[in-house]
């Protein structure tokens, strides 16, 4: 669907539908996605009138009933057992045999006669139901509250959800948006479409996607992030790290006491903290937010679990030790610039809370709601930048990279031939500076090919190291199973790393 070609793809079906030669041949595509995802036009697309839709429903009993076979082991009553499973996942692929799986594995004796629909009951909520996202393995459930939570339509799609569990009325005759809407919703799997009306697709995603769910993940209607956007936009980055904290504070009803708790970290609504932590990134060129924070904070093994060294590390890091005392008694004489260190803001969230009360700036960056994104550049908006060269920055990093880059190395705009007006790679930080090189390598049979080598340094003993590969300037491809060997300093062989391709980028 990404691809440029897409729509000569579908005409290139088209023809050959209705060539007499070839209209034996049935194209089966594949996904999760709407009519409007595939081709921009439906209308005119070259699939009209040609395609059938599928679309593919979960297990009746008499499909489910098969797996009855495995049950009989642990049961007398395999085919009831079944039918007590399908009452939980509606018949749902998956969930049906892997909750088939979960009773052959935890039973080691037959299931009391009779007592099949308690037992499973207990299991059900045990070992998939109570602390889901742990278990959730393979995974399928965190893919379903993805779906939900990160597409632009996220909060139609929860206030829709939301209509849907308390039981109103919802019509599928509805607006253009509002269909579009119910589509994506759908798609999710969450819910079916059922005589003309939306139902929660199974019993495991109504007790999981509950209310407490929906409310935890629906934006606050207390919260206005006009100001917010405003000052940032600005970059008056101190004016806009208060407002931050006074929307932290609203949304979770602590105006009065001025500071947060670690349980109102927990329970803050993640629609929020994201639209925050979206507004610091986009204005600040992915410079400021709780999620470069939280990058940072976990790339120095920070967790939940308050760690006085590590914290004390990540204030270094992020420039919030000042005179030598920490933020919140030099909260005046911070850095409230675009050149202060990356992740430098926001923090003012956190400034009333008693210094005797730790872990709310450590709940909040091990929140799983905050997902770091690097941030998409806009060639005409930001100027390009030149690549970090050894000799111009630190001393450290280059003592560590002596006798790596020898003569043959060199600097990746000569090797990929990139011209000065073009934007390679996103803007790079002083704070953590970087070592960039490019070298020709030649594997013979004419399969040449030209290796980036990205070296960041991130803290004084642990080192960032990314390799990238590109064909020759005379190939569009890369040789086939191109695989690298990492040595140690003597020669030793360590371990062998698969190359991961990246189509277009």
């Amino acid at each position: 669907m990404s691809f440029d070609f897409s729509e000569g793809f579908f005409s290139l079906l088209r023809a050959l539908h209705e060539d007499k030669n070839f209209n034996r041949l049935n194209f089966v595509l594949l996904g999760v996605f709407l009519d409007s995802d595939l081709v921009k036009n439906v209308k005119t697309s070259p699939l009209t009138n040609i395609a059938v839709q599928i679309k593919l429903k979960g297990f009746t009993y008499e499909e489910a009933l098969p797996l009855a076979g495995g049950l009989a082991e642990k049961t007398n009553n395999p085919q009831e057992l079944l039918k007590f499973i399908l009452e939980w996942t509606g018949g749902q692929p998956f969930l049906t045999q892997k909750l088939c799986l979960l009773v052959v594995k935890e039973l080691e004796d037959y299931i009391p006669g009779g007592n099949e629909k308690a037992w499973l009951d207990n299991l059900v909520r045990t070992e998939i139901i109570v602390n889901w996202e742990e278990k959730d393995a393979p995974e399928h459930l965190r893919t379903i509250q993805d779906r939900i939570l990160y597409p632009k339509t996220a909060i139609e799609l929860l206030k829709l959800y939301q209509i849907i569990i308390q039981g109103k009325e919802n019509s599928t005759e509805s607006t253009a948006t509002e269909n579009q809407v119910i589509e994506e919703l759908l798609l999710t799997g969450l819910v079916v479409r059922r005589y003309g009306k939306l139902e929660v697709a199974n019993k495991i995603y109504g007790e999981i996607f509950n209310q407490e769910w929906i409310e935890k993940h629906l934006p606050s209607s207390v919260a206005d992030y006009s100001q917010l956007r405003n000052l940032l936009a600005d970059q008056k980055w101190k004016e806009a790290d208060e407002e931050t904290a006074k929307l932290m504070f609203k949304i979770a009803n602590r105006e009065i006491e001025g500071w947060l708790r670690v349980e109102d970290i927990e329970q803050f609504p993640i629609t929020d903290l994201q639209t925050i932590d979206k507004l610091w990134v986009e204005y600040s060129n992915g410079r400021f937010g709780f999620s470069v924070q939280k990058q940072i904070y976990q790339d120095l093994g920070g967790t939940k679990e308050f760690n006085q060294k590590i914290t004390e590390a990540f204030w270094q890091k992020v420039g919030l030790v000042v005179n030598n005392k920490p933020y919140w008694s030099e909260y005046n004489n911070l850095t409230f610039d675009i050149s202060a260190p990356l992740g430098h803001l926001p923090i003012r969230y956190d400034i009333e809370t008693p210094a005797s009360v730790f872990g709310v700036v450590e709940e909040l960056l091990s929140h799983p709601g905050l997902v770091f994104q690097k941030l998409e550049t806009n060639q005409e908006s930001i100027p390009p930048q030149k690549l970090i060269n050894v000799e111009q920055s630190v001393t450290n990093l280059s003592q560590w990279l002596n006798n790596i880059f020898d003569s043959g190395w060199q600097m990746v705009e000569d090797i990929l031939e990139i011209k000065e007006t073009e934007l390679l790679f996103a803007v790079r930080s002083q704070s953590n500076p970087r070592v960039i090189k490019a070298k020709k390598i030649n594997l013979g049979k004419q399969d040449n090919i030209r290796m980036v080598v990205d070296v960041m340094s991130i803290s004084n003993n642990q080192r960032s190291i990314i390799v990238s590969v590109y064909p020759s300037k005379d190939r569009t491809y890369l040789p086939l199973g191109l695989k690298f060997d990492i040595l140690d300093s003597s020669g030793e062989f360590l371990q062998q790393k698969q190359l991961i391709v990246k189509i277009n980028g």
